[in-house]
């Protein structure tokens, strides 16, 4: 039939937005599924997602895909630029900071609810009055 499009065998139709008179995109499909961290893409053909590695030790073995681990303890392995990227900082450190911004974050906005200056703001107007000296002279 004219205008009429089908999927290959192994493919199934896939309509985004549910609107079938979208343009047609075929979806490649995986009788028995794909394992987890993994995709179908070709028919009956999975692949690792990103960040993972098959970890099975034979070609002809079923897929297992894990996550993908760095040597170093202070690196991360970083999906965009497919390496292991050196940790700025420890969680802990990371945690400690969050904290920190919290407790300030919160402690001046219970100083702008009751009116009143917060610390930082107290110290940036005293240092903003002792750098304004009036000239007696003009």
């Amino acid at each position: 039939m004219p205008n009429q499009c089908q999927c290959l065998p192994g493919y199934e139709e896939h309509h985004p937005n549910n609107k079938k008179l979208q343009q047609l995109d075929c979806r490649p499909v995986c009788a028995n599924g794909c394992p987890l961290h993994s995709q179908c893409v070709a028919r009956n053909r999975c692949h690792c997602r990103e960040g993972f590695r098959n970890a099975s030790k034979w070609w002809f073995l079923p897929l297992k895909c894990e996550r993908i681990q760095c040597a170093a303890p202070d690196q991360r392995y970083e999906v965009a630029q497919r390496l292991c990227v050196k940790i700025e900082m420890s969680m802990e450190e990371l945690m400690r900071k969050v904290a920190e911004r919290l407790t300030k974050g919160l402690s001046n906005a219970t100083a702008e609810d009751s009116g009143e200056q917060s610390s930082d703001e107290l110290a940036a107007s005293e240092e903003l009055d002792n750098k304004i000296v009036p000239d007696i002279n003009t």
